[in-house]
């Protein structure tokens, strides 16, 4: 069940449906956690994060989902604010999934280790 909301959550960033993707992610989330499934919960927070971002035009941000694991490097003070919303969005949430800067505006996405993902009941 999981995984058919969360590919339902996916195709609704292509159609710009953001809500209903939203919602669909959201229930895969409580699914992933109940199965405690790590890579299920990490890879659905990146997708709700990549709608929050889509909807608010961060598309510096969006280019750290597409390069992962890769590091990118960005060229402007604006870029690397947009890039820190993003990981400040991913701490609020209690992401399994940081933002790690290089510095010299590099930065990376990268997992924490599956006992560190908390649990519905964590929130």
């Amino acid at each position: 069940i999981a995984r058919s909301l969360s590919s339902l959550g996916v195709l609704g960033l292509y159609t710009k449906e953001w809500d209903q993707s939203r919602c669909y992610l959201e229930e895969a989330l409580t699914y992933w956690r109940e199965a405690q499934h790590a890579w299920g919960i990490a890879y659905t927070f990146l997708y709700l994060g990549a709608i929050e971002l889509v909807q608010g035009h961060h598309r510096e941000a969006v280019r750290l989902l597409v390069h992962y694991p890769a590091m990118v490097t960005f060229h402007s003070d604006t870029a690397t604010k947009a890039v820190r919303r993003f990981g400040d969005w991913l701490t609020q949430h209690h992401s399994s999934v940081r933002l790690v800067s290089h510095g010299n505006r590099k930065y990376r996405l990268e997992f924490a280790a599956p006992e560190t993902i908390p649990s519905s009941g964590d929130e």
